[in-house]
């Protein structure tokens, strides 16, 4: 069987592929991943092989200052890519189509492609099966064209007609994978299916954290004593926040372990500062992780059990803060709060051990999901049906 992903070019997005991208081909499937030309190179080292599709950028490379600027990366990523995807992939698709495409659930471009293709697809969701922006509607109907959702139905409109596919008319929060399949990554607690228009498509797979051979003996060399991590993504983070966050955390008397590839003016005794370090590694030693809540951070805290600050700055990183926060497993931040703020939120998740039960509850749900492995049969099921969505068959 021929696997072929399509992934949004970030560490974010790609890393949570990997444990089932390396179970298909234990299996013997053949798997590729489609993205752009510069992040090729990142998913060739962990022994794939690629497609080059759509805008060539990567998430670290956008320069990032303010919200002006986070709001254009979001505009790159959602709104000009998905039609150059199409553009690009649905050639491939039709002279040499895979088995099964599988999607990131924000690539929409794939996705139209794969239809009009008559490619078996499905999505694979790094995060919760509900809940995703594009699903709330503003209050007011007169604010209603310019919010996330319309933005979002109208473009796959305008793809879908660029490929030649009649319209379909999505429920609010409906996305196309919902009329497929996919593979969700949430445990039950911090997520809101199955739902009953979702229970027939949707399966769960267990999410890990990301491992890397990036040589942390160091950790083991740290005095036996309370420790903060710091880690607020890759396209997220600025020196600022990482040195306000660095200042807060210190002030409460814990050792700190900054991650980043960034300038951060901070020193003390207490403070360690590293460019990467492996996940699992880190969390095998934190007592509480300071991020952004994007998929990967939030996954590293919940699978090892960890309580979290969060400090949420969009995509789905609010969603993902909220489900921290309900199920009792950390405490949010805004992004604005002042050290002080900050401070005390970190003090209370160490002084606290409810938040650290909570989410080490959350890692029994994990635990208990389904390995990559054993959703293998599920994807080999998915390129055998003869229906394909939208698609008539004889």
């Amino acid at each position: 069987m021929r696997v072929l992903f399509s992934v949004v070019p970030g560490h974010g997005h790609f890393f949570p592929y990997v444990p089932l991208a390396r179970a298909l081909l234990s299996a013997g499937h053949q798997v590729t991943f489609a993205t752009s030309k510069s992040y090729a190179t990142v998913v060739e080292e962990h022994g794939f092989d690629t497609l080059v599709v759509g805008i060539d950028y990567t998430q670290s490379s956008v320069p990032v200052e303010g919200d002006e600027s986070l709001d254009a990366v979001e505009q790159l990523m959602f709104v000009k890519n998905p039609p150059q995807i199409l553009e690009d992939l649905l050639p491939h698709l039709e002279t040499s189509p895979p088995d099964v495409l599988l999607a990131d659930p924000t690539e929409t471009g794939s996705m139209v492609a794969a239809e009009a293709a008559g490619v078996p697809w499905g999505s694979v969701v790094n995060g919760r099966r509900n809940g995703f922006y594009p699903g709330f509607l503003p209050f007011e109907e007169s604010e209603r064209p310019g919010s996330p959702l319309h933005l979002f139905q109208t473009g796959l409109a305008r793809l879908r007609e660029s490929a030649g596919l009649e319209r379909v008319e999505y429920l609010s929060g409906e996305l196309p994978y919902d009329r497929t399949f996919s593979l969700c990554m949430a445990p039950p607690s911090f997520n809101g299916w199955p739902l009953t228009v979702q229970h027939h498509t949707s399966h769960p797979l267990r999410p890990q954290i990301h491992s890397s051979d990036s040589g942390d003996d160091w950790l083991h060399d740290l005095p036996d004593e309370p420790l903060v991590a710091i880690s607020l993504g890759t396209l997220w983070g600025t020196p600022a926040l990482y040195e306000t966050a660095a200042r807060a955390a210190l002030e409460t008397g814990a050792r700190v372990v900054v991650a980043t590839g960034l300038e951060v003016d901070v020193e003390h005794e207490r403070l360690t500062k590293v460019a990467w370090v492996s996940m699992d590694n880190l969390m095998a030693r934190a007592d509480v992780l300071v991020h952004h809540g994007g998929w990967g951070s939030t996954v590293a805290a919940l699978a090892s059990g960890t309580a979290s600050v969060v400090i949420p700055m969009g995509a789905d990183q609010f969603w993902n803060a909220q489900g921290i926060a309900n199920t009792g497993a950390g405490l949010v931040a805004q992004k604005a709060d002042a050290a002080e703020t900050l401070q005390a939120l970190i003090e209370e998740s160490l002084g606290n051990p409810l938040y650290r039960l909570n989410a080490k509850r959350l890692r029994s749900e994990i635990d208990a999901m389904p390995a990559p492995a054993e959703v293998v049969p599920l994807i080999e099921r998915l390129a055998e049906d003869e229906v394909v969505f939208n698609k008539e068959t004889s």
